[in-house]
């Protein structure tokens, strides 16, 4: 998609973890995006250095319309497909992204309403296809969780 994105971030994070993360939200739908074999994920740097596409331990299946980079200088060069399934690492980095996106998309519904409006009527059924799912489970604090996407959907 070579058309200006809908809404991007930019963040640099430092502390117990250092990585560099750039997301941003397409202002189409991926053509592939009801497929599901179709691959998702962000694109994985580590020392800047090219490792994999399409990340997907990065991001969960209901935000595979996010496209971005990672770029961590925590993670070994050598990174297999089991470390990233594995690590406490990956799952800090994950569940920060997911909090970022869905901060992002907040601030979209409240502050550019029209855009928001525009742009989430082919992706409102995914986020509210993962908020029933998680309703009652421990996914991603299931509560809060449930109640940011409610808070998207009803925008």
């Amino acid at each position: 998609d070579f058309s200006e994105p809908l809404a991007w971030s930019h963040n640099h994070v430092e502390g117990k973890q250092h990585y560099i993360s750039l997301f941003y939200i397409p202002s189409r739908a991926p053509y592939d995006l009801w497929h599901q074999d179709s691959q998702y994920g962000l694109k994985l740097y580590i020392n800047r250095v090219f490792i994999l596409e399409g990340a997907n331990q990065f991001l969960p299946r209901y935000l595979r319309f996010v496209r971005g980079v990672i770029d961590s200088s925590d993670l070994p060069l050598n990174v297999s497909r089991e470390f990233l399934q594995t690590s406490d690492l990956v799952g800090s980095i994950k569940k920060t992204s997911v909090k970022k996106i869905l901060t992002l998309l907040e601030k979209m519904a409240e502050n550019e309403k029209e855009k928001y409006d525009a742009r989430f009527e082919d992706l409102a059924s995914i986020l509210y296809d993962q908020a029933v799912l998680s309703e009652g489970k421990t996914l991603h604090n299931s509560a809060d969780y449930v109640k940011r996407v409610n808070s998207l959907l009803i925008n």
